[in-house]
């Protein structure tokens, strides 16, 4: 009779937070959520089955967005310099929802709807995907607790991780991105790494290189994960880690192979398309925009923990107790503890080394999520260690906090990239929205900056200025380049958006100036990013028709490093020659008055 007995555990614990999830899900009816970055994880299906090719046609996507409104542009597509055009994401989402496309296929044709995979019957097929992967990753989750814990201890953990963190709201609130799978595919790599290491066999060997293949194939940096696998219970094989691999190495090689060859033949449709498109077997896929990227030796650690800017631990401070539990679980199990805790940190400074660390969607650090498997199992070791009462009440706590601000995001009380220590504490248990004179304590806004640096007041400070005198520098479509200046503007001030004002001195008329692109960018190493060019009489430019001069104001985007330079520069695209004479260079730390 014990066996029907529910109680307090992971399974009632489980069905309560998928039926309270399924409420969430489905409350305001169906969303489309094949938008923005999703709209390029989606885009392989339509080719394959709608357009019988690997070939991205522009024209079909740019056909989609028209229709559907689903994005500002088409970033989610890399244009290559010899015409080939490939998706900038890799297909591991497009692999997993394949049958919900193929089920949204048959629906179309047989309803009555456009059959190009972004049409309703896709739009719900795949939110239904998302919210059936979501159960998933709660059953798997159920499994990777139950291997390490009681019960009582795993369904504490399951209701913390479901309830207390980002994780509520990456699944409520932005269905569809790939750390909601990556949360699945890691349960899945935990449960196939014990089962390998439990009974060494062929089928164990290709399940556990599959499962590490599929992270990599969903989201690359996260394939780092795969060390857990190598890392795990060294005990059981040697003394070390280090004598582990030697082991593996000498005395079970073929399933190490067997293993690894799975990897690589679940990525290789990857490589294959990447090859087709591209020429590459292997290219970074973000070139294009090179203002964001991997930069190994600048990772951002404290950003990415403790900024009021989408950090870790501010918006999930309940997984303080999961860090600190790595502590308590190599006192319980070593071998494993100390494995876990190698490929979090590992995985921890691959995270901090992207760039645009922050993410654009609130709150906390979503990229985080891609660990939380591991994590749970840390956190259910500090619990059953030191799961005091005050320390059970604090979570609590903490949970009803994390529910609270679930509900300020979606009510767009806090702000998807721009708080600070000063808005998040302004807007603390707030529930209206946010005030225009609150709105001031968000960072800053490149609109907002742009626009208010049309006349400059005493919200601007000047850091530094520079200029350059030209001995009546003729502009023409024969000498289209007048010289710039070059300045660096993380050396100058540590703080992101600045704002660089140039003026430009001229003779002759302001005919003249038709055609001439007054323009600035930033640059890393060789790769130009930011770049934004005006004609005198756009919208804030500035043009003194009197002193004859130009004003140009360009808001710095966020640096990717602090050695990155901004050059300021004046192109004559077309009209008539013009004299140039001087050119001044400020750099502005704004900062309205609160």
């Amino acid at each position: 009779m014990n066996r029907f007995k529910t109680g307090y555990n992971t399974f009632t614990i489980g069905i309560l937070l998928i039926l309270i999830m399924g409420v969430l899900f489905f409350y305001n009816g169906i969303p489309n959520i094949l938008t923005w970055d999703v709209m390029g994880y989606n885009s392989y299906l339509p080719l394959i089955f709608e357009q019988h090719s690997f070939d991205v046609n522009l024209d079909y996507f740019r056909v989609i967005n028209e229709r559907y409104d689903y994005s500002s542009t088409l970033y989610q597509y890399v244009d290559l310099p010899n015409g080939n055009v490939y998706i900038k994401y890799t297909m591991g989402w497009a692999i997993l929802y394949t049958p919900f496309y193929l089920i949204a296929e048959v629906w179309a044709s047989w309803g009555g709807y456009v059959s190009d995979g972004f049409s309703y019957p896709y739009q719900v097929m795949a939110y239904l995907g998302s919210f059936f992967y979501f159960i998933l990753s709660i059953v798997l989750l159920r499994r990777v607790l139950r291997l390490f814990f009681n019960e009582r201890i795993g369904a504490t953990v399951l209701l913390i991780i479901g309830f207390g963190t980002n994780y509520f709201y990456m699944n409520c609130g932005s269905a569809g991105v790939t750390h909601n799978l990556v949360f699945m595919l890691v349960c899945f790599l935990i449960l196939r790494t014990h089962s390998f290491h439990e009974n060494v066999t062929v089928k164990n060997a290709i399940l556990l290189g599959v499962s590490i293949g599929l992270i990599a194939l969903t989201r690359t940096p996260s394939v780092v994960l795969g060390l857990f696998a190598v890392f795990y219970s060294y005990k059981k094989f040697g003394s070390s880690v280090i004598s582990k691999i030697v082991f593996f190495l000498r005395s079970k090689t073929g399933y190490v192979l067997i293993a690894i060859l799975a990897v690589v033949l679940t990525f290789l449709p990857q490589v294959i398309y990447w090859k087709l498109t591209s020429g590459s077997f292997l290219i970074n896929s973000y070139a294009n925009n090179p203002g964001e990227g991997m930069d190994w030796s600048t990772p951002y650690m404290s950003e990415v923990l403790f900024s009021f800017r989408n950090g870790w631990l501010i918006y999930s401070p309940v997984m303080i107790f999961a860090v600190i539990g790595f502590y308590y679980w190599i006192k319980n199990d070593r071998s494993t503890g100390i494995g876990a805790l190698l490929t979090f940190l590992v995985f921890f400074y691959v995270v901090s080394c992207w760039t645009t660390w922050w993410y654009p969607i609130p709150f906390g650090h979503r990229g985080m999520i891609d660990c939380y498997p591991i994590l749970a199992v840390s956190l259910g070791y500090f619990i059953k260690d030191f799961g005091k009462k005050w320390v059970m009440a604090l979570i609590g706590l903490m949970i009803l906090l994390n529910l609270f601000q679930t509900y300020q995001v979606r009510k767009r009380i806090f702000h998807a990239s721009r708080m600070t220590r000063e808005a998040y504490c302004s807007v603390f248990l707030q529930t209206t929205p946010m005030t225009a004179q609150q709105k001031l304590l968000l960072a800053i806004d490149e609109a907002d900056l742009e626009s208010a640096a049309v006349h400059l007041s005493d919200d601007f400070k000047l850091l530094y200025t520079d200029s350059l005198v030209f001995d009546n520098f003729v502009l023409s479509q024969k000498n289209p380049y007048a010289p710039g200046i070059t300045l660096y503007p993380g050396k100058i001030k540590d703080v992101q958006h600045l704002l660089v004002r140039s003026e430009w001195s001229y003779e002759g008329s302001p005919r003249q100036l038709e055609g001439k692109i007054f323009n600035e960018h930033m640059k890393y190493g060789d790769q130009v990013y930011g770049w934004r060019g005006k004609q005198y009489k756009d919208i804030n430019m500035i043009h003194d028709s009197v002193n004859k001069r130009v004003i140009f104001n360009y808001v710095v985007p966020h640096l990717r490093t602090k050695r990155d330079e901004t050059y300021t520069g004046l192109w004559a695209q077309s009209g008539d020659s013009i004299v140039v004479n001087r050119l001044k260079v400020g750099i502005y730390e704004w900062n309205p008055k609160k």
